[in-house]
């Protein structure tokens, strides 16, 4: 008896059997049919149903209409819309990609999962409210006045795209409670006529907020808490560059690994309980004030010099215990006077010392001598001569004692000291950061000089 089953039909049947499993794995393209109209409205769509989870949708009418999300929760794989889209309500999760090229309006829905590409005319999308759930933003975003935005399971800024506050009376972005994280590469511009512009957190509870490393907010307005408790890690960028106008920074925890910065004239304002392991710089007449709780081991400070009048200014509105590093740069090519006084730092009290001076030594023969006062901390313009075997160094008071400075270049030397001249034994001062040392309070007698190693 012969078999039915030939090596032909066999083959023949593995080979459909391998086509259906390859056909089903395909995503079916589902087109909008309809004029202006309501996504929940079947009749609009070419399958006479909604598109589903793996469905590729496009929207491209002749003319141009208007295609409104409204209410209803569905899930697309893609959505690319060449027509006005609005997401008005209700919720759309998207698996891959959003692109719409005629217009995107957030009025007051949830756009979930999926990253959404910048429309081919360069509109941003416009938000007047409503909310985004695990987006990854590569396209430009704009919030109208009077706008609430939150953001929920974090959100992701694809190849520097930025989302701008234009306040002329409030808005806000709201981080929803639990660990939130924007990350990516991108920046949140806090602009417009009103200083209301705000980066609100635990709005409904405690939200712990993280911003990656290639994240900067910037502009005027406030990052605050709604619900006590809540947490800041900057691992990016703050920014105050608004002339005349402050960013604050309020909340019940904030930790900063990467740099507040204030120039342009704006103000950064820290206030609560906060520590900085990372960089506090301003320049450019951007003034840095501090208060609150704070700490600043493993940081530092640092000021950037553009003129004689023109230059950055860090002030602490209770009493200083300094920690960490202090660093000071020129802007521009700027090289001060001799005799040339600049008041970069200021407080009540202070306490410590910082670890370390960097940058005093301009080169050339130009020299900034760090004087650590009880309310200030000054830097004078001095000379020192160059091209010399004989080091000069420059001593001056601080909280502690005295702190000697001399010029770089000079590492091989060692620093010592005595009580009387006549004495050939002189003591070894441990020295920090190749060209400084502080000495504690010294005698009514004390000689310091540079000795070349062996």
């Amino acid at each position: 008896m012969k078999s039915n089953c030939s090596p032909w039909a066999t083959l023949t049947r593995i080979g459909f059997a391998l086509t259906f499993a390859i056909t089903t794995n395909f995503a079916a393209e589902v087109t909008w049919t309809g004029g202006s109209g309501d996504w929940d409205t079947t009749n609009n769509w070419s399958t006479g149903a909604l598109p589903g989870p793996d469905d590729d949708v496009v929207i491209d009418r002749p003319g141009d209409i208007t295609v409104t999300h409204s209410s209803g929760t569905h899930s697309v794989k893609s959505l690319l819309c060449q027509e006005a889209f609005v997401l008005s309500g209700g919720s759309l999760t998207v698996s891959n990609t959003v692109q719409v090229n005629n217009g995107f309006s957030l009025p007051g829905g949830t756009l979930a999962g999926g990253t959404v590409l910048q429309g081919t005319n360069g509109q941003p999308i416009t938000v007047t409210s409503g909310t985004l759930d695990g987006v990854s933003l590569a396209s430009d975003v704009s919030l109208a006045n009077n706008t609430i935005l939150s953001i929920t399971n974090g959100l992701t800024l694809v190849g520097g795209v930025a989302i701008t506050l234009n306040s002329a009376g409030f808005i806000v972005i709201d981080v929803n409670p639990g660990t939130q994280m924007i990350g990516g590469t991108g920046q949140i511009v806090l602009a417009g006529t009103s200083d209301q512009n705000y980066l609100r957190l635990g709005n409904g509870g405690t939200t712990t907020l993280t911003l990656g490393p290639n994240v900067t907010v910037r502009g005027q307005g406030s990052i605050m808490q709604a619900q006590s408790g809540s947490m800041l890690v900057n691992q990016g960028t703050i920014q105050a560059d608004v002339s005349g106008q402050t960013l604050g920074v309020s909340l019940s925890s904030f930790t900063n690994s990467g740099t507040l910065r204030a120039l342009n004239g704006g103000t950064l304002s820290l206030s609560g309980n906060w520590n900085n392991s990372g960089i506090i710089h301003a320049s450019s007449g951007g003034t840095v004030s501090i208060s609150g709780s704070y700490s600043l081991a493993g940081g530092t400070l640092n000021v950037g010099i553009n003129s004689a009048t023109d230059y950055g200014r860090i002030n602490f509105t209770g009493p200083l215990t300094a920690s960490g590093e202090f660093t000071v740069g020129t802007i521009n090519g700027f090289r001060p006077n001799p005799g040339d006084t600049f008041t970069v730092l200021t407080y009540a009290s202070a306490t410590n010392e910082f670890a370390c001076y960097s940058g005093l030594d301009l080169g050339g023969g130009l020299f900034l001598v760090p004087h650590f006062g009880k309310t200030r901390l000054t830097l004078t313009a001095a000379t020192y001569t160059t091209n010399t075997t004989q080091p000069q160094l420059f001593i001056s008071r601080s909280l502690t004692g005295v702190r000697i400075v001399w010029p770089l270049g000079f590492t091989n030397w060692e620093l010592q000291t005595t009580t009387n001249l006549s004495s050939p034994v002189w003591g070894s001062v441990s020295a920090q950061c190749d060209n400084q040392a502080v000495v504690p309070a010294p005698a009514p007698a004390q000689y310091f000089r540079l000795r070349h190693g062996n």
